[in-house]
C-alpha cells in the first residue's frame, strides 16, 4: 500500500520549495523515502529534518535523522530512506521539515496506522 504525504499548514514560499515523504507499507515493513523538490529558478542550499515516532501496545520509539542538501532549478533531491518493522496496533507518525537558516520553508508530515 502506497501511502501519500499530507501536508500541515499554509504553504511557504508559494511552491517554490517542497517536502515529500513516500511512504511504502509492505506487509509489515515500512519504506520510507523523504524527497525534496527547487521549483524555483535558483540554486539552493538547505537543511532538513526528519522525525519517526512509532506508538503501540509495546510503547513508543522516536528516531530522528537530520542533514544538509544541495538542488539545483528544478530538481528533485532524495534526502534519506528507511525502513521500519510495524506491528498491528502501531501507529507511526512521520514529520519532515527543510530550513534556510532557521526558517522553514518545506514541511511534510504523514500518520499510518498498521492494521
Amino acid at each position: 500500500m502506497i501511502l501519500s504525504g499530507q501536508t500541515s499548514g499554509v504553504p511557504l514560499n508559494a511552491g517554490l520549495y517542497e517536502a515529500h515523504i513516500k511512504a511504502e507499507l509492505d506487509g509489515r515493513t515500512l519504506r520510507i523515502k523523504n524527497v525534496f523538490e527547487n521549483n524555483s529558478s535558483k540554486p539552493v542550499d538547505f537543511r532538513y529534518k526528519f522525525k519517526l515516532e512509532r506508538t503501540g501496545k509495546s510503547g513508543s520509539a522516536i528516531s530522528s535523522q537530520s542533514g544538509t542538501l544541495r538542488a539545483a532549478p528544478g530538481e528533485e533531491v532524495n534526502l534519506s530512506a528507511t525502513r521500519v518493522s510495524i506491528h498491528v496496533g502501531d501507529t507511526c507518525t512521520l514529520v519532515l521539515h527543510v530550513y534556510d537558516g532557521s526558517t522553514p520553508i518545506a514541511h511534510d508530515t504523514v500518520t499510518v496506522p498498521a492494521n
